[in-house]
């Protein structure tokens, strides 16, 4: 039965929550105790949300992807996903979750690459239909992988599926049994089954002279082949492939053509109901009980902080929790297998199961009120990982009617004068995307002044206020603020340093008098350039030629410019070889080295082709190094006398490979060169090598050759475009003056100082570098003249690297940030001094975010001044320097108080971002201790603060 739900149930975004906990947590804790929590929660769909959260810890960031599916909606669907062009083919989960039509999916199982195919670790099932499993993947017979599977669609369940086999019977009984079922093969005597879920054709001889393979399609054999090329795959049908011998003896001797076999797949689980499974590792939670031991790990990784993904199940098994875990990332440290439980635990799961980590967890889901798929998480490897398999979440919902509005108005701040720009989306009573027509849509303010035209607001002047969006009954509306005009333009990025045909799209905001930014669009500003060296194309510049310019954005009576560099590497890039043409043969170093090549057409970095190299290493007599190689027919390529450089893209599908990259040469004098390319396979896609060559002339390039050590089995693929030689091309020089240097709008409140009538303060900051503690001459001048002027203020602040014997010279109070935290209160003023010393709050002291945030929480003054011994730039974690910021800001807007962050810079300047004033003092300069030195005076009266410098 299809529930009609509110449009209330379906709200785009929960609003973002952060939580700060005030209390250390005890020494029970598994997970690491977390100072601040953010969470933002999206319905992707009816029944499947998914919440990104961030928790910061005291051992670093933590970043959460959590998918929450209830399987009891009967709208709800999981199922297995794999590449529309075959099992064996790897690629992202992006492009698998696109393809099908998912909601939302995680990358699956285990896996590794035979003969350059995907093989999966366990078994996989698709809609009722067993796709894969392998007899050997439980350590013979050690149950240690488990399984994620559901029989019914609406429910799920984890359990160690241990294969026993395919028979291929005849109707009489007699028969074989098969030990791996798609998995790209290996070369094996034992029986290996393959289908067109796979790929489209058999193994055939070219890898194998002696492979035999029986056809089967529609129950009946069709053909029993040796030594034969490749046939395609019947559709609905299957090859039984194995090598010559007794084994293709058996398979003449049992299956004549014309013969009626069917097949019999056995697990030590009943699978025959199953509607979907995905192998996974460990199991993570066993009926709400975290194992005392793992069934599986590796050498101990497991137990170390990685990217993790898992999959949970709820007690009644109606709810799945598919977890994406981001790690060996600043952004995200990654958990251990422990804390991966005790995390599953946490979220709601009574059964949890681990998958494949590392470099493969991804997480992708669908961006609400649109069909796209996009990522969500990040990767460890900077990119996606390409994968066999994964596990996906639908909607079997049929279109329904507008039930809801979903409005984006960007961070909802704009410049009177700018373009706001309006994303409307809508969805229908379950939660899936429709289609709006803009002519359906009605705009309006309340609060503001301004005109719509299409889906863009043009405000005429400042205020709070909101945009609705109505469609019928339907309405949507956003907060929105009009700043006040900027004093300050920015844009991003300032230098650029390009190749000619290069592109870079650029980004460009306003800064106002009090420090909050919007973006502009580049449809609202007015370009120039210098230089000759590309052209803009909306907010794109693209670059060409050679050289050095630069992009003015002008905007409002303001300027912002942007300097770049482009380097012309065409007319000194002699491309060798397109990799369009057959112009290359495969040769083993050994009879154990087994290989071909062959031009593809799909996994291609330029143009139509590249050149795909297979390698299949068996398992050698003892050698100690095999090689790969493919030879250049017609004697080798030339290499021009004044080429200083070779570069070749090199695509690989996984980042594992035990071997390195090798261009051979014969040079002038006949001696064979190998210059190599790279030393180890540590990255997936393409990547671009670039190698000086160092020859004597003449020289050819003979082979480019994939070298490995020992004598252990391997299979892999390379794919190759584009090798060129080259001359050494410089990245031309920014010149520091080829851009006008843009003021900084310096804050309001830096002015003259005129104390007046009325319960005045009087404080004053200075900075000293560490130096000063070993120069006793200049630190007794400085002493004298502090002393004089502090019988005239209120109390003190000391900055910077040093010790601060100054403090104990003084008579008034003084807050001196160089180790240890503290409050000092004067009058309506709050000195929070914060200790960085080793490099962040965190790091110096685990505890010192709970004590700074109570500071806060029971502040009652007017004024609040948070005192660092350096810059923001000192944290070694940007992200713990941004928090602290936010904090700041959020307390600011909240409370309606005067905030200020001091610190010992490199200039006296003060500035206000997003409502908080920074202000810093050079003090005295470091390595010119008699320097002339100003100090910084505050006023301050009730919540009024002025500040200047002046000379000590």
């Amino acid at each position: 039965m299809q529930n009609s739900l509110h449009p209330a149930r379906f709200a785009l975004v929960a609003a973002a929550l952060t939580v700060f906990f005030l209390a250390w947590p005890g020494p029970a804790a598994a997970l690491p105790a977390v100072y601040t929590s953010t969470s933002e929660t999206q319905t992707l769909t009816a029944g499947i949300t998914y919440e990104q959260q961030t928790r910061f810890t005291v051992d670093g960031w933590l970043s959460l992807h959590i998918l929450r599916a209830d399987l009891s909606n009967p709208n709800v669907r999981l199922d297995a996903l794999f590449n529309s062009e075959g099992l064996g083919n790897t690629t992202s989960v992006q492009k698998m979750a696109q393809n099908a039509g998912a909601v939302a999916a995680v990358n699956g199982s285990l896996f590794w690459l035979s003969g350059g195919k995907g093989a999966l670790i366990g078994p996989m099932v698709q809609d009722g239909r067993l796709m894969a499993a392998v007899a050997d993947v439980n350590n013979n017979g050690k149950v240690e992988i488990a399984t994620l599977f559901s029989t019914d669609g609406h429910s799920a369940a984890i359990d160690y599926w241990l294969f026993q086999g395919i028979r291929v019977n005849r109707t009489d009984g007699l028969g074989i049994n098969i030990v791996n079922y798609n998995l790209p093969y290996a070369g094996t005597a034992a029986y290996s089954l393959i289908d067109g879920n796979l790929q489209s054709v058999s193994v055939g001889a070219e890898h194998y002279p002696d492979i035999v393979e029986l056809v089967v399609a529609d129950g009946i054999v069709q053909d029993l082949r040796f030594a034969q090329p490749a046939v395609p795959i019947p559709p609905g049908g299957f090859v039984v492939v194995t090598r010559g011998g007794e084994a293709g003896a058996i398979l003449a001797e049992r299956f004549p053509i014309g013969a009626a076999v069917e097949l019999d797949a056995r697990f030590s689980v009943d699978w025959h109901n199953v509607q979907t499974a995905v192998s996974g590792v460990e199991t993570l939670l066993k009926d709400g009980q975290i194992p005392a031991a793992y069934s599986y790990d590796i050498n101990g990784t497991l137990r170390r902080r990685q990217p993790r993904t898992a999959a949970g199940i709820s007690a009644d098994g109606f709810e799945l929790i598919l977890l994406a875990v981001d790690g060996r990332q600043n952004a995200s440290i990654g958990v251990t297998q422990r804390e991966l439980s005790s995390l599953l635990l946490e979220l709601g799961a009574y059964q949890a199961i681990g998958f494949d980590s590392g470099g493969s967890t991804t997480f992708v889901y669908r961006k609400p009120g649109t069909e796209n798929i996009v990522l969500g998480n990040s990767p460890s490897d900077g990119s996606q990982r390409n994968v066999p398999n994964s596990i996906g979440l639908f909607s079997a919902a049929p279109p329904g009617r507008l039930a809801q509005l979903l409005l984006n108005a960007g961070n909802g701040r704009v410049f009177a004068g700018a373009t706001l720009s309006l994303d409307l989306k809508g969805l229908d009573e379950n939660g899936n995307p429709l289609s709006l027509d803009g002519a359906w849509v009605e705009w309006s303010a309340a609060g503001l002044e301004g005109t719509f035209s299409g889906n863009a607001f043009y405000p005429a002047g400042e205020g709070q206020g909101s945009i609705t969006a109505r469609v019928g009954d339907l309405e949507v509306s956003r907060d929105i603020v009009v700043l006040s005009p900027p004093v300050q333009l920015t844009v991003s990025p300032e230098k650029m340093y390009m190749v000619s045909g290069e592109t870079q799209t650029l980004t460009l905001s306003g800064r106002n008098q009090a420090g909050f930014s919007a973006a502009i669009r580049p449809e609202d500003v007015s370009t120039e350039l210098g230089g000759g060296v590309g052209w803009m194309d909306g907010g794109t510049f693209v670059a060409s030629g050679h050289g050095t310019g630069w992009i003015a954005f002008r905007w409002n009576g303001l300027t912002a410019y942007a300097a770049v560099s482009v380097k012309d590497e065409s007319a000194n890039i002699m491309i060798v070889e397109d990799f369009e043409e057959a112009r290359w043969t495969f040769a083993g170093s050994a009879p154990s080295v087994n290989g071909t090549y062959l031009t593809d057409n799909i996994t291609v970095r330029r143009a139509d082709t590249s050149g795909r190299l297979v390698y299949i290493f068996d398992e050698g007599a003892g050698e100690s190094v095999r090689e790969a190689r493919l030879q250049y027919t017609g004697g080798g390529i030339a290499v021009p006398a004044d080429r200083e450089r070779a570069a070749l893209w090199v695509y690989s599908p996984v980042s594992w490979a035990d071997g390195s990259l090798v261009l051979r040469f014969t040079d002038g004098d006949g001696a064979r060169r190998d210059i190599t390319l790279v030393s180890s396979v540590n990255w997936e896609g393409w990547k671009y090598f670039d190698v000086a060559l160092n020859l004597k002339a003449p020289a050819r390039l003979e082979q480019i050759v994939y070298v490995r050590a020992g004598s252990d089995p391997e299979a892999g693929e390379f794919y190759f475009d584009n090798l060129l030689f080259a001359k050494t091309i410089v990245q031309p020089v920014i010149p520091p003056d080829l851009t006008p240097k843009t003021p900084r709008p310096r804050d309001s409140a830096w002015t003259s100082v005129n104390d007046g009538a009325g319960e005045t303060y009087n404080f004053a900051l200075l900075a000293q570098p560490r130096e000063l503690d070993r120069n006793k001459s200049a630190e007794a001048r400085l002493l004298s003249a502090v002393q004089n002027l502090d019988q005239n203020v209120d109390g003190w602040i000391l900055t910077g690297a040093g010790n601060h014997k100054l403090a104990a010279e003084l008579q008034k109070p003084v807050v001196a940030p160089s180790s240890g935290c503290s409050t000092t209160d004067i009058g309506p003023n709050r000195f929070i001094r914060l200790d960085i010393s080793k490099g962040g709050m965190r790091l110096t002291n685990p505890e010192q975010w709970y004590w700074f945030m109570r500071q806060l929480a029971d502040f009652q003054g007017e004024n609040l001044f948070v005192c660092l011994a350096n810059s923001l730039s000192y944290f070694q974690d940007p992200l713990e320097a941004a928090l602290l910021e936010k904090e700041l800001a959020d307390f600011a807007a909240r409370t309606g108080k005067n905030v200020a962050l001091v610190y010992r810079g490199t200039e006296d300047f003060g500035y206000i971002k997003d409502g908080i004033r920074y202000i810093c003092n050079k003090g005295i300069p470091t390595g010119d201790l008699n320097a002339p030195v100003n100090y910084l005076r505050f006023t301050v009266k009730g919540g009024t603060l002025t500040y200047e410098f002046l000379p000590v």
